[in-house]
């Protein structure tokens, strides 16, 4: 999981967790890395430099050179979900880096429907388990909605660790 510290990368950390993956969690830097193995990860790694072992799946959120490194890490058969591009550069991948595997690998946009068709129903289980206590829904910012141009400013400038939350009325 690649940006695992935002607020995306969060709960998918939880989602993989609770769902009995084996969860390396990937941040930018130590301080951004706190407080990811209470959220389920197994392993922490401060950038993809270090990892050297073929992963089965790659959740990405931050696109560019971090989604081609990811691509590269995945084992015969493995899938890359892009679900972000924080990074705001393109990803270009090498030439031939897509050729050779007996087993193709994958890389699927969540944009694209990635198989998700029925997002009532996946809201609703979300819910079920931010209730339950088992998925925690951290909140970084919290104000009235005459702020709501501080709350993007601070998730712009990535400041903000958790969710925003607007107070309306």
């Amino acid at each position: 999981m690649t940006g695992a510290s935002g607020g995306v990368g969060g709960f998918a950390v939880q989602l993989a967790a609770l769902g009995g993956a084996y969860v390396i969690a990937v941040a930018g830097s130590e301080e951004s890395a706190r407080g990811l193995t209470d959220l389920g990860a197994d392993e922490v790694a401060i950038g993809l430099a270090g990892l050297t072992e073929p992963v089965d799946v790659v959740i990405d959120t931050v696109g560019g050179d971090q989604l081609i490194a990811s691509y590269t890490l995945l084992a015969p058969g493995g899938t890359l979900q892009s679900v972000g591009w924080a990074s705001g550069h393109e990803a270009t991948l090498p030439v031939g880096s897509t050729l050779g595997s007996p087993v193709p690998k994958a890389i699927v946009s969540v944009y694209n429907g990635g198989g998700l068709t029925d997002r009532q129903a996946q809201l609703s289980r979300l819910l079920t388990l931010v209730a339950a206590g088992r998925l925690r829904v951290p909140v970084g910012w919290r104000g009235p909605w005459g702020k709501i141009a501080d709350a993007v400013e601070a998730l712009g400038s990535r400041r903000l660790r958790g969710k925003a939350v607007l107070d309306v009325g």
